[in-house]
């Protein structure tokens, strides 16, 4: 493969045959002994690799990871400086790691495009753009049931679920974001079923209460079933998400999250689920176990109106601290009081 000999075939063709030429030599090692030149060429495309993640960060896209270029430009060096580099197994070293970099310069059209064209190029092959767009009105409802109904959780999912899904140079790279996020998703489900579960007890031993009118038994039953909705639906999304799927499952996933009608608001909704619905049933519990302690007291009780009044500062505590904590991740302008 000297250069004179392939610079009578156009560019393609010249990484396509070599790429089938270091494959044929790693899998036939005593073939041919390898060259000077293919030690310098690997190190040097290995460095620029390195050079790339230093300067790109997440977005760095190569064929080997930064950790790998390291450790292989080690291994490749001293290989280099030793006098039997011509052994059958530094010979398949080689050939394997020419061969990947000739296979990403074939699929990324190496040397064909400009940085524009192939920073779109490398995006659209990653992660086809979102092709989900609401209308103003069904936006304003979603809106309007994410801050609500499910008390703006979706939103702290919705952000997660952003970052997880969103190409930052290698596919390998999103792939791994990807799996840390499920494991968190399937430790935070967890808990949620945990809590729903001992909430579960709690409401039935309320219920069991003699002499609880319709309205705290209304409430109770309704925090049943909402407890009951938390552990079911948690149980089945941990299930899901625990499991190890190819990468090709999990890109479909993220396509289909992406381009559900809804989009990955409506995705975010959808994972709330079980905290919203626990929520829910701390509300009702808490509701119905005020309910049954005011059933028998009048107007003019002390202890109707002390029962009352620490309800509504548990209820604005509990609104206060929610509202907090989902805007506090969220830059403001200060404000002067002045």
């Amino acid at each position: 493969m000297k250069n004179d000999w392939v610079l009578r075939y156009p560019h393609p063709s010249v990484i396509r045959g070599r790429r089938l030429y270091y494959n044929f030599l790693q899998q036939h090692p005593s073939h041919i002994p390898i060259q000077i030149h293919a030690f310098r060429e690997v190190i040097d495309a290995l460095n620029s690799y390195r050079l790339d993640y230093y300067l790109n960060g997440l977005d760095s896209v190569s064929p080997f990871s930064k950790v790998e270029c390291e450790d292989l430009i080690k291994v490749l060096e001293g290989m280099l400086a030793q006098p039997c580099r011509e052994s059958p197994a530094t010979t398949a070293l080689v050939s394997w790691v020419l061969k990947d970099i000739y296979g990403f310069r074939q699929r990324d059209r190496f040397g064909r495009l400009t940085r524009k064209q192939l920073t779109d190029a490398r995006a659209s092959s990653i992660l086809p753009p979102r092709a989900t767009h609401l209308s103003p009105m069904p936006r304003k409802m979603l809106s309007f049931i994410i801050a609500f109904p499910f008390f703006g959780i979706p939103r702290t999912y919705l952000a997660h679920t952003k970052v997880a899904t969103e190409p930052h140079g290698r596919l390998s790279d999103m792939e791994q974001s990807w799996e840390v996020y499920t494991e968190q998703l399937t430790r935070e489900y967890s808990e949620f079923v945990l809590a729903s579960t001992v909430l579960l007890s709690a409401t039935v031993g309320f219920l069991a209460l003699p002499d609880i009118e319709i309205i705290a038994k209304a409430l109770g039953i309704v925090s049943v079933f909402s407890s009951l909705s938390s552990i079911i639906i948690g149980v089945f999304f941990t299930w899901r998400h625990h499991r190890r799927l190819p990468s090709s499952n999990t890109m479909a996933y993220i396509h289909n999250a992406r381009n559900n009608p809804l989009g990955l608001e409506g995705h975010a909704v959808l994972l709330s689920l079980p905290p919203t619905f626990l929520v829910w049933s701390i509300i009702t519990f808490t509701a119905g176990v005020v309910a049954y302690t005011l059933q028998h007291a009048t107007i003019k009780s002390p202890a109707a109106w002390a029962i009352m009044g620490c309800f509504i500062v548990f209820i604005s505590l509990l609104f206060v601290g929610l509202s907090t904590f989902s805007k506090i991740w969220v830059w403001k302008r200060k404000k002067s009081w002045v």
